[in-house]
């Protein structure tokens, strides 16, 4: 496996932690206990499956599992968006999440494009 490639599980799995880590500092009323249910599940997503493009037999299936990783890290993005803008005492640390989301989606658009390339 290329050093890149290494790469990019390191830093979903630093996404991840640091998320989780954050989610801990939210208070949970009723709102924002949906909110974080959906979160954890679409972060998480990002990460299982990108290690299950690791084991792709195919290109085809290795696409289609960094484009799911790329649709749960969109939702993410949608969540922690939202739980910034009603825990307005997070923003910053939910910000900074937010900015590698974005740059996490722009690496797996990108691993998405040069894959199809290769097909």
């Amino acid at each position: 496996m290329l050093q890149k490639e290494k790469d990019i599980y390191k830093r979903i799995d630093r996404f991840v932690l640091q998320g989780l880590t954050i989610i801990k500092e939210v208070p949970l009323d009723l709102v924002n206990r949906e909110i974080l249910k959906q979160l954890i599940r679409s972060m998480t997503s990002i990460g299982a499956n990108a290690r299950e493009a690791q084991g792709a037999q195919t290109k085809r299936e290795f696409i289609r599992c960094f484009s799911i990783s790329k649709r749960e890290a969109k939702e993410s993005h949608y969540w922690l968006s939202i739980l910034s803008k009603i825990n307005t005492a997070l923003e910053e640390k939910l910000a900074n999440l937010i900015q590698e989301c974005d740059e996490l989606i722009a690496i797996i658009s990108a691993i998405i494009s040069s894959s199809k390339k290769n097909l």
